[in-house]
Order: structure tokens, then C-alpha cells, then sequence
């Protein structure tokens, strides 16, 4: 042993302070955090993602879990002694940035045990409301067998008992039951407020870690055009049972998904998302055009412009396009709707 380690006059490595450590440590940039301390003090509490090397383990062969002599290697221990020890031995092998940071009872940063680090990793969802009147959430979940969910409402610290319009947090917390993927609706209610709605992709790992992203598609598509030609005017909405379509502010009607799809494909291919604001008017044009589109998203987004016979870039294009969709769009009649859609509910009929 005592042949494989350094000079002890010849430092094989670099001190640094803890605040450059957290530094390096939010840089991408392929580093290692490694902990010599036992094992037991390892799982009592350790830097999250640390590497467990035991000082002691550390001989004259390079440890299998640090295979690149060139990787930035970042070391701790309890107080700093082992943690010098340890990184002068490998910076003795050849280990290029060995970097020493003293020890995890002066960390000011986050601590984790082993059981924390290896428990399945659950999903959060936080949605702000208020007592009396503000957005009432609730949650629909696909298959109820790949995920469960708990649900908390969090006053925070200064609510007022005796006061009305308490504001607080309702927050989700999803776990993952078995394998799989599914769908998670989140349906905001209120009878002053416009409907919140979302829809969430959840995938749930082998080791139950769940993952929730955003699932992207149309929820409301309204648009009215008026012009030397007449346009109906289409408002097709989602609702659990799939697309539904009011044309000329008539009955509900069923609309292929295909058509809706389509639409989402003219969005994202002309950057509709940019038109969001649009509100500008030219009046007494010969043969002029208006327009209202509102489009809102899943993912939470949304597109609303209006004009009168000044147009966003692209309008013609896409406008055409979707002109084209619309006309075609297979449309079934004679369905009977009840209740209200989950994720917009009837309003009132706007003046045109």
C-alpha cells in the first residue's frame, strides 16, 4: 500500500471551498461526487447521485467506478480528513481533476438517505384556487391499476379562519402502482371562473418511478371568419367520448378525430402560437375579411386573435388550410349530448 501512495509533500489534488463545489455541481458537465466514508455513514445520509468509495477500499488499482482518469471527481467525507486522504491517493493513480471539498457535516446543500434515494419517485401537480368561488380540481386517471393518487389543499401559513376567499394550493401527488402508461385529466371547475383543464401522458417505470408530461392537443378550436363569401361558424370542443362540434352555434355534434388531428398539424406547421394576441382592425375595405380564432391547448396554451382586414403572417396559408380541413371534416349528426363538456362548458353566445 504504502508504495502506491503519493509523496504526502506532493498534493495530487485541488481544496476547494463547499459553495464552488455546489457550483461545479450544477454544471453538466460529466463530474462524479464521491463519498469515502463507510457505508453505514453512507446510508445515513449522503449528497443525492454521490458514489459510495470507501477511503479504505482505495488501493493501487483505479476503483471500477471511476474508469475515466480525465472525469472532474468531486470528494467528501464526514470531516475532511479521509476525504484528503482519499483524494490524494487517486490523484497518486492519475486522475487529472481531482477536486476535495472537506466534509457532509458543514454541507449546507441537500442530504439524502439510501432508503429516500431508492423509494419509487412519485409525481406532483400544484393548482392554485380559493375558498368561495375559485376552480374546484378534480382528477380522472385512465387506468386507475398503473397509478393512484392522494390529494392535499395547503392554506400555507397565513389563512385567515374566519376570513372569505382563503386562497391555497391543491396539490396531486401521484404514485405509481405498476408498469404501464395512462392518461391523467385534471378537470378545474368553478361557477365564475373559466374551466382549467389539462390532460397529462403518465408513465410509470419498472421500479414504479412515475413521470407525468403534458399531452398536447386541442381542447377548444373557435373560429369565425366573415367576409364576401359566408363561412360557417365552427366551435368543437373535447369531451370524454371524444370531439364534439357546434356549427353556427347549432347542436352538438360528433367531429372525426382525424379532422381535429389535422388541425393540431396546421398549428404546429404555421407557429399559430405566435398569432396569440393579434387584435388589429382596418375598416372600409372592398371585398374585406374578419376573423376570431381562439385555440386552447391541453398543455395549458392558447392562442385567441381577432382582425378586420389586417392579418397575422401566414393567415391566408393556414387559414386556408384549415378552411379546407373544416369543410371536409366528417360530421355525425343526431347524437344525443348530455351534461357539459369536461373541458368547456356552454357559454354565452358571443356578439358578432
Amino acid at each position: 500500500m504504502a508504495g502506491c501512495m503519493a509523496e504526502a509533500e506532493e498534493l495530487k489534488y485541488t481544496q476547494i471551498d463547499q459553495e464552488t463545489a455546489k457550483k461545479m455541481m450544477e454544471a453538466d458537465d460529466g463530474h462524479v461526487v464521491v463519498d469515502v466514508r463507510r457505508r453505514d455513514e453512507y446510508d445515513a445520509g449522503h449528497i443525492p447521485g454521490a458514489v459510495l468509495i470507501p477511503n479504505e477500499s482505495i488501493g493501487c488499482d483505479s476503483p471500477e467506478a471511476l474508469p475515466d482518469y480525465d472525469q472532474i471527481i468531486l470528494v467528501y467525507c464526514r470531516s475532511g480528513n479521509r476525504s484528503k486522504q482519499a483524494a490524494q491517493k487517486l490523484g497518486g493513480m492519475g486522475y487529472t481533476h481531482v477536486y476535495e471539498f472537506g466534509g457532509i457535516n458543514t454541507w449546507t446543500g441537500d442530504v439524502v438517505t439510501t432508503e429516500e434515494e431508492n423509494a419509487p419517485r412519485t409525481a406532483v401537480l400544484s393548482f392554485f384556487s380559493f375558498d368561495g368561488g375559485g376552480l374546484e380540481y378534480t382528477v380522472e386517471i385512465e387506468d386507475p391499476s398503473i397509478l393512484s393518487y392522494t390529494a392535499v389543499r395547503d392554506y400555507g401559513r397565513d389563512r385567515d379562519e374566519l376570513a372569505t376567499g382563503s386562497p391555497y394550493r391543491i396539490i396531486f401527488t401521484f404514485a405509481g402502482l405498476k408498469p404501464g402508461t395512462t392518461t391523467v385529466s385534471v378537470y378545474g371547475r368553478s361557477p365564475i371562473i373559466e374551466n382549467d383543464d389539462t390532460v397529462y401522458t403518465a408513465v410509470v417505470d419498472e421500479h414504479l418511478n412515475v413521470q407525468l408530461s403534458w399531452e398536447r392537443k386541442i381542447a377548444v378550436f373557435d373560429l369565425y371568419r366573415n367576409g364576401d363569401v359566408a363561412y360557417d361558424a365552427y366551435r368543437i370542443t373535447l369531451w370524454q367520448d371524444g370531439y364534439h362540434v357546434s356549427v353556427n352555434e347549432g347542436a352538438d355534434q360528433r367531429i372525426d378525430s382525424e379532422a381535429v388531428d389535422a388541425l393540431m398539424r396546421i398549428v404546429d406547421e404555421y407557429d399559430l402560437a405566435r398569432w396569440d394576441g393579434f387584435d388589429e382592425s382596418e375598416d372600409f375595405v372592398l371585398d374585406g375579411e374578419g376573423f376570431w380564432l381562439e385555440i386552447r391547448m391541453t398543455d395549458g396554451t392558447g392562442i385567441t386573435a381577432h382582425g378586420d382586414n389586417v392579418f397575422p403572417e401566414h393567415y391566408f396559408e393556414a387559414i386556408g388550410s384549415i378552411q379546407e380541413i373544416l369543410d371536409n371534416a366528417e360530421i355525425h349528426s343526431g347524437i344525443a349530448v348530455g351534461g357539459s363538456s369536461p373541458f368547456s362548458e356552454a357559454s354565452e353566445q358571443r356578439d358578432r
